[in-house]
């Protein structure tokens, strides 16, 4: 992107009110200020709004490093008196304008180190053009964010707004959170020396009037939690408002005789893994205090945690709705009340055991980036010699002859799917069954092929919908046309012998009912494909993320090896199907960023890829009616689509370690290794399914 400073008339008005003509007119200024700060040389008055004690900070900083510029987003007399004091050095713009987001990246690129004021709620207006911009250069800017003024914005409308998209997500984006003036002035100090783009989030209770500056000697280190007290009984991991929170909380629990330890994180990126690992292992509980859900402290934590299996009694808990409109925390704040009721709960169930039942590690790879997971040259070929050397059994070789007459699939497609299953069997499946019940599974990807084809390929929604009927008993055979008489009976036939099958296993009884429920949900899937591929204007993430996976038949997979083993506690089945949950959207996703360009060249845009591109703005429905395929496939690479979903993979991945302390029945690393084989299998398969 053109970091030229004579952008257009819009951005000539952002400096205009500044008494510029231009906005390069206001970079070439920058060297030469000569204006003294107001109240220079006499004992300033204390700041009588937290605005203005911010701006204080920030215009001391700018005094001592004529590079770093401020930008005000928002109408406040403590802005005002910053522009009359330091006018070559602070500039008012419209948050709203991606513009004036331009020419803040385009000064940092000249060099300045522009602070910037914006209101969390307007964020989201421009979220997309900050991280173009960030994407496009490192540059060293830092964004100060304000809470909404309204408390009751706070939880709600800020949290889906301002940072719910890729701007949290951004690895070359510093995220913290201060929750003390010490904090935020090393922190401010820190970001405008350093590089790259910062971002600073402010607590809404902290009381920059009220709380002394900071001493160099306790300065905050980049990066560096702090630890506040030594009990083991239960931990509070907190950032900016939550550290409050849990200090009250603490005092309260100790005079229960409950020691509490408090992990002020103060940064989320970089985050201090080494300080969580410490205190989860030291405590017998933990509670994750997500007071700002914009942060996502929560899921940062059990990322960490879950990379390395621990597991410990834990809760996430967020401020309950009815105590938004109080700002400061005490010891009678609800949140406050609630931390304790929780703290005292889980201290009461939690108990001093043995090092393993403490720590539970589970031994699996810390997979940080698309790039370094990708397989080499040299995998990629191991890989498809395994498969194409792979031999189904007899069984499964004649169904797949018997397709071949109809059906437009290669025979590699079935020696792939036959190596997935195999990588994502339960472990715990006795090995009198593997073999069978693989067969079974390899038969119900071809109904899912038989059914899919016809969704998306043929787009017949009469021809998908009598093929629906017919595998309830709802549709005669008399009712298909001649051409498509074989194919119906084929896939009756396909389906017919998974039922058989499954009614061998011996507790097909007791999972008949869930088997049923989940090629439901694989029906619907295809219904909404067909649906989609007929209606373009349809497509969006949401629906996407919640229909799509079950196009995968993991958990249908894990139902039928339910089937297959002796005994399951009935309190981990719910854990169990949460597991595959995850499993199946890792299939699904590995899936879809190594097939949509083969997808694209049949016109079938079901994927997620460019479901993601439209809602970022990157497609447009017409341009996908249009086929450009040079057009579409730019777009999707420029938009780094795949790089998404890769992170997606990561927190479904994450998620599903996490549940390795709450199920007994297998080994869930083994299934997280088998995935993670059959992820770089997909991306080293791109182009042969």
């Amino acid at each position: 992107m053109s970091r030229s400073l004579h952008r257009d008339s819009g951005l000539d008005r952002l400096t205009q009110a500044n008494g510029h003509r231009t906005a390069e007119d206001a970079v070439v200024a920058l060297p030469g200020n000569d204006h003294a700060i107001a109240g220079s040389g006499a004992q300033e008055a204390p700041p009588r709004t937290s605005a203005e004690a911010l701006c204080r900070l920030v215009r001391d900083l700018a005094s001592a490093d004529p590079r770093i510029i401020a930008l005000g987003f928002r109408s406040d007399e403590a802005f005002a008196r910053f522009a009359k004091q330091l006018p070559d050095r602070f500039f008012a713009a419209d948050a709203a304008d991606p513009a004036a987001w331009e020419w803040c990246f385009g000064l940092a690129a000249s060099g300045s180190r522009p602070v910037v004021f914006v209101e969390a709620a307007t964020l989201a207006v421009v979220q997309q053009e900050i991280v173009r911009e960030i994407r496009s250069n490192a540059l060293a800017v830092t964004i100060v964010v304000h809470p909404p003024e309204s408390p009751s914005v706070h939880i709600g409308e800020a949290r889906s707004a301002s940072l719910n998209g890729d701007l949290a997500r951004l690895a070359s984006v510093s995220l913290m959170a201060p929750s003390s003036v010490s904090e935020l002035s090393s922190m401010l100090t820190s970001a405008t020396a350093g590089e790259g783009t910062s971002m600073i989030w402010l607590p809404r209770s902290l009381d920059l009037c009220a709380t002394p500056m900071a001493s160099e000697a306790d300065a905050t280190r980049w990066g560096q939690s702090q630890r506040i007290g030594a009990g083991d009984d239960v931990a509070l991991v907190a950032i900016g408002d939550g550290v409050e929170a849990a200090r009250q909380a603490a005092r309260l629990l100790a005079a229960e005789g409950i020691a509490a330890t408090i992990l002020n994180l103060r940064f989320l990126r970089p985050l201090d893994d080494e300080a969580i690992l410490s205190t989860a292992r030291r405590a017998r509980a933990l509670v994750l205090l997500e007071e700002n859900p914009n942060l996502g402290l929560a899921g940062e934590v059990l990322n960490v945690l879950s990379l390395r299996g621990i597991t410990r009694p834990m809760s996430v808990l967020m401020p309950p709705s009815r105590s938004r409109h109080r700002s400061r925390y005490d010891a009678n704040h609800p949140y406050v009340r609630q931390i304790v009721e929780c703290c005292r709960a889980l201290s009461e169930d939690s108990s001093p055991g043995s090092e393993a039942d403490q720590l539970r590690e589970a031994r699996v790879a810390d997979i940080r980036d698309l790039a370094d997971f990708l397989p080499t040259s040299e995998q990629v070929q191991r890989e498809l010699e395994a498969v194409l050397a792979l031999e189904l059994t007899p069984t499964m070789q004649e169904w797949v002859d018997a397709y071949e007459k109809l059906g437009r699939r290669s025979l590699y497609l079935w020696k792939w799917c036959q190596q997935g299953i195999e990588l994502t069997i339960l472990p715990c499946v006795p090995a009198e069954w593997r073999a069978h019940v693989n067969d079974t599974k390899l038969l119900g990807v071809m109904l899912d092929v038989l059914l899919d084809d016809v969704a998306d390929f043929e787009r017949d929604s009469v021809f998908l919908e009598r093929l629906i009927g017919l595998l309830n008993n709802q549709t005669s055979l008399s009712e298909f046309a001649p051409e498509q008489l074989a194919y119906a009976e084929f896939t009756k036939r396909v389906w017919d012998a998974i039922n058989q099958r499954a009614r061998e296993y011996p507790n097909f009884a007791a999972y008949e009912d869930l088997f049923r429920y989940d090629y439901l949900q694989l029906i619907n899937t295809m219904r909404y494909s067909n649906l989609v591929n007929r209606r373009l204007a349809l497509l969006n993430l949401v629906e996407h993320d919640l229909y799509l996976p079950h196009n995968m038949h993991m958990i249908i997979f894990s139902t039928l090896d339910l089937m297959c083993i002796p005994h399951v506690h009935p309190r981990e089945l719910g854990h169990v199907r949460e597991a595959m949950w995850h499993a199946q959207c890792m299939g699904q996703i590995g899936n879809q960023i190594t097939t949509w360009q083969r997808e694209l060249d049949e016109g079938d845009y079901t994927s997620g890829v460019f479901a993601r591109a439209i809602t970022m703005g990157d497609l447009t429905v017409d341009q996908l009616v249009d086929g450009n395929r040079d057009q579409i496939e730019t777009a999707i690479r420029r938009g780094r689509h795949e790089e998404h979903f890769f992170q997606q993979w990561k927190n479904h991945r994450h998620r599903l370690i996490g549940l390795t302390g709450r199920i007994s029945a297998f080994d869930v690393s083994t299934l997280v290794g088998g995935l993670d084989r059959l992820t770089q299998i997909e991306l080293g398969s791109r182009g042969q399914r």
